[in-house]
């Protein structure tokens, strides 16, 4: 997405990703580097072609990111430390937690099914339906579980509790509210160099099987409630002291609250 406008504006883009991605098949720059965004050595190649870094994703190698920054004069936006907390779904939900921001309720669970029938049906459990997540590399669907009963908590482990590698989900699980939302809705945020936020249109994002299928823009809401989204995403996102584009989700509840899902 960001190549589109670049190409436009005769910036040249240098990307890292497959032979075949997107970006490359739309690029006017020659500056292709084949390879993975977890791959220490191909990161430090991209950084070498680049005066500013960023990720389309936050699946990439912070370790590698933070090596970087001190070898190359590169800018890199988001900064490394903060791509490491929006990493960690359940870090990042503590910090938005810590800074006001609007989020369900959340706990962190062991990974077995005593800890979940606890955080269920303990003296302060959330009650079931409740939903099962990877802290990390969940993304569109993948890495979490709905548990609508104590029956389906075996499948929901199995289904996340393979060990973190570049191909499967991590080991650490957290546990969520089920929140009573009627619409989610999602609204990219963009922080400049400057500090400004800003925002566009709220959209109204419809899944199937946890992933989305379809993207509905502008969100069929509200005008009020179009403002109050943008303003609690703007507000996430300025948490992050660093310059960038994030996607922020939301769930629009039916008493009419909006919760801050994620940031990405």
């Amino acid at each position: 997405m960001t190549l589109e406008a670049a190409n436009r504006l005769n910036i040249p883009v240098a990307i890292l990703d497959k032979k075949s991605c997107p970006a490359r098949q739309i690029s006017s720059s020659s500056l292709h580097v084949e390879g993975n965004f977890t791959n220490a050595e191909d990161i430090r190649q991209l950084a070498a072609k680049c005066s500013v870094l960023t990720v389309e994703i936050e699946h990439v190698s912070v370790d590698a990111l933070e090596n970087i920054s001190n070898e190359f004069s590169v800018s890199i936006r988001p900064s490394p430390k903060t791509i490491r907390l929006i990493q960690d779904k359940f870090i990042q939900k503590e910090f938005l937690l810590k800074n006001g921001i609007s989020v369900g309720k959340f706990k962190s669970v062991e990974n077995n099914k005593e800890s979940i029938i606890s955080a269920a049906e303990g003296p302060d459990g959330y009650g079931y339906p409740l939903m099962l997540k990877s802290r990390k590399l969940a993304y569109d669907g993948k890495g979490n579980a709905v548990i609508k009963s104590i029956n389906d908590i075996d499948d929901a482990l199995k289904q996340l509790g393979a060990k973190s590698d570049s191909s499967s989900f991590s080991s650490q699980l957290y546990v969520e509210k089920w929140a009573p939302f009627i619409m989610e809705l999602a609204v990219m945020v963009v922080r400049g160099i400057d500090g400004v936020t800003t925002s566009y249109p709220v959209v109204q994002t419809i899944h199937k099987d946890n992933i989305c299928l379809l993207v509905i823009a502008p969100a069929q809401i509200r005008e009020d409630v179009a403002n109050r989204a943008r303003k609690l995403a703007e507000k996430a996102v300025s948490c992050f002291d660093t310059p960038g584009v994030f996607g922020v989700e939301m769930f629009l509840l039916n008493d009419g609250n909006i919760l801050n899902h994620f940031l990405q």
